[in-house]
């Protein structure tokens, strides 16, 4: 006898994908019971918070608590309830985004975010498009190519000369999402919800951080869903979004436990539902209570493994199931359903990253659109242990919580991992070969290193010209301890230390520098990484180890430090004597007929200039006028430019 999923299935429908994604539901055929217990107060705060953004305020909300007790649910009941249609209250435009936890891609806290705003900002008219589009449009769709969609971008109106600068670009592409935002407040409230935030890249949070700086961030309510500093791997976040919150002047809102009350109401809706006896409702009920510690998925876990014994003892105690877990109730669970829908969801956890469709029917083996398919992804979807957004090939599937998926990969064997692992890389390149990023990702974990250290520079280069420091930074990373090659790696290498100096990390940058240069021996190119090591570290502060390694580079280019002030002092007004006797006329020369010899010493002069600008102003101006000097002999007329500017805004 078919059951209630596959006569759907076979019907062509889906049972309950519609439902709010807020709700409680019991499986396993059970009633669904909607709503929230226990955080009546909770609410009521959020709601406040909301009245505070109507007034033109902004206000920042990080729920935070365990994994589970009920973050995500609480935040999408409020904003269920601002859906609502009323008497005289707007309803706001509410743009969601999640982070996952080994999700790759550029700025992926507002990734989901951005995808939604460009679809709402594409059904504007024109006339709406032009005030709340900002200048720097351009900019920004240089770090989120999707609102490339919005034809009127390419207006002449819009157009803005190419920045060479990342750094620069990236600031850029921040200040126009930051007017974006404030423009598009201006005509309807905005909600901003970020779940799973503890995930989040550095990235991600700088741009957070630009957002919402005061004076003159957007009037919006900023909702945030993160895991406290103690639970799992959310500790390396904790400190970044505690910091975050309390520049942002945000709010922290603490989810405890559920009250034993709270707790007997969810447990008895549920058990009212499957129609059980007053005896064993009144024993599940108990049970639950003992063992669930107030954690709401727990409980609903455990209930829902009561309610489906076959054969509950009618003397069974709390205690006599004391030792289950959470991990092992979903275990068996899923053990319950048919081998097609244990594939699926293997396949979908072990991705960790919301995938299509048309991916996960290859990489499990079940042809997609198929009975076979049908059946299974329904009955996970049913079961809640799978969500996915509709039936169409690109709609993406991903697992209902993360708790699921740290059940099943917990008891996979290492090589049924790393074998899942080559089945969603072989599906992903057949299916989404652009998502480099995925594939080095599972390519490393099925073992095929040089597949992964391919796909780990190509990743690497596009999160870079999204201007996604931090994300490049890490896949550079990854090429490097993959590439046998010592010139590929000084290459690498490079590139990293750039990515680290464009994000402001310098002695992330320094590091690296030095590495490729230890990678390239004595050569000229190795002395020009150890400047740019040098350069970074005197630019972060770090005198002792930045002089140090500069001191050596001057050595090598026959130049050398001033011993002290006075001398440096002397050789400042020497120089500027020169400069007032000689004029500033020299013959221009074009690039190519500079040699390379000087343009490498006119870069270390540079370097050094700046490098010691912001510790030691005579030393640093002593090195400035030698590179205007040596600029003005070889007749680089951009670099005499450069130096003439730097020096006028020391003066």
């Amino acid at each position: 006898r078919p059951t209630g999923p596959e006569t759907l299935a076979s019907l062509g429908l889906q049972p309950h994908e519609k439902e709010s994604s807020c709700s409680l539901r019991m499986t396993g055929g059970h009633t669904p019971v909607h709503g929230v217990y226990g955080r009546e107060t909770e609410l009521q705060t959020l709601h406040s918070e909301y009245a505070r953004v109507r007034k033109g305020k902004l206000s920042v909300v990080v729920v935070q608590g365990p994994s589970g007790i009920g973050k995500t649910t609480l935040v999408n009941t409020f904003l269920s309830d601002l859906k609502k249609p009323g008497p005289t209250a707007e309803i706001p435009m509410i743009l969601q985004g999640r982070c996952h936890e080994r999700e790759t891609l550029p700025f992926r806290a507002f990734d989901g975010v951005v995808d939604i705003l460009s679809h709402r900002l594409a059904k504007f008219s024109n006339e709406d498009l032009t005030f709340v589009l900002p200048d720097g449009i351009l900019y920004l769709s240089e770090v989120f190519p999707v609102l490339r969609r919005l034809k009127l971008i390419e207006h002449e109106r819009y157009f803005l000369p190419p920045l060479r600068d990342p750094k620069e670009l990236r600031n850029q592409a921040f200040r126009a999402f930051r007017d974006l935002l404030v423009r598009l407040a201006r005509t309807q409230p905005v909600v901003m919800f970020i779940d799973d935030l503890h995930w989040a890249d550095l990235d991600s949070f700088a741009l957070l951080k630009t957002l919402m700086q005061q004076p003159g961030a957007p009037p919006l309510l900023l909702l945030a869903a993160a895991r406290t500093s103690t639970d799992g791997g959310a500790l390396g976040r904790h400190v970044v979004m505690r910091d975050l919150c309390a520049e942002m002047g945000g709010r922290t809102l603490s989810l405890d436990p559920l009250s034993d009350g709270s707790i007997r109401s969810l447990v008895s809706d549920f058990v009212d539902a499957d129609h059980a006896p007053p005896a064993r409702k009144k024993r599940i009920v108990e049970t639950v209570i003992h063992e669930a510690g107030g954690h709401p998925l727990f409980a609903a876990e455990l209930t829902q493994h009561l309610l489906n014994e076959d054969t509950p003892a009618p003397d069974a105690s709390p205690q006599a199931v004391g030792e289950l877990r959470l991990e092992d109730m979903i275990r068996s669970r899923v053990a319950s359903l048919s081998l097609p829908s244990q594939v699926i969801l293997q396949v979908v956890s072990v991705a960790a990253d919301p995938l299509s469709q048309k991916v996960v029917a290859s990489a499990a083996g079940v042809p997609l659109g198929s009975k076979e398919w049908e059946t299974g992804i329904s009955s996970l979807v049913h079961e809640r242990l799978l969500t996915r957004q509709g039936r169409q090939a690109t709609d993406v599937v991903d697992v209902y919580h993360d708790r699921i998926r740290v059940a099943l990969l917990g008891a996979l064997t290492p090589y049924d991992l790393q074998q899942l692992h080559k089945r969603v890389a072989v599906a992903i390149e057949e299916g989404d070969p652009k998502r480099t990023d995925l594939l080095a990702h599972h390519w490393l974990a099925a073992g095929e290193k040089e597949r992964a250290r391919h796909y780990a520079c190509e990743a690497a280069a596009e999160a870079r010209s999204k201007l996604a420091f931090d994300r490049a930074a890490q896949f550079y990373e990854i090429a490097v301890g993959l590439e046998s090659d010592s010139g590929v790696r000084a290459d690498l290498l490079r590139a990293l230390g750039d990515c680290q100096a464009s994000h402001g990390l310098v002695t992330f940058a320094a590091d690296a520098y030095q590495r490729a240069a230890d990678e390239l021996g004595d050569s000229a190119q190795s002395v020009h990484l150890r400047h740019l090591a040098a350069e970074q570290l005197l630019r972060g502060g770090h005198m002792v180890q930045g002089l140090a390694i500069l001191r050596g580079v001057l050595k090598q280019e026959g130049l050398r430090l001033a011993r002290n002030h006075r001398s440096a002092y002397t050789s400042v007004a020497w120089r500027l004597l020169w400069l007032r006797l000689r004029s500033f006329r020299f013959n221009e020369k074009s690039t190519s007929d500079i040699s390379a010899a000087d343009n490498h010493r006119l870069d270390v002069l540079w370097s050094a200039s700046v490098g010691l600008s912001v510790v030691d102003t005579f030393r640093a101006n002593d090195f400035l006028l030698r590179f205007i000097i040596l600029a003005m002999k070889v007749g680089d007329t951009r670099r005499v430019a450069q130096g003439l500017a730097f020096l006028g805004a020391q003066l």
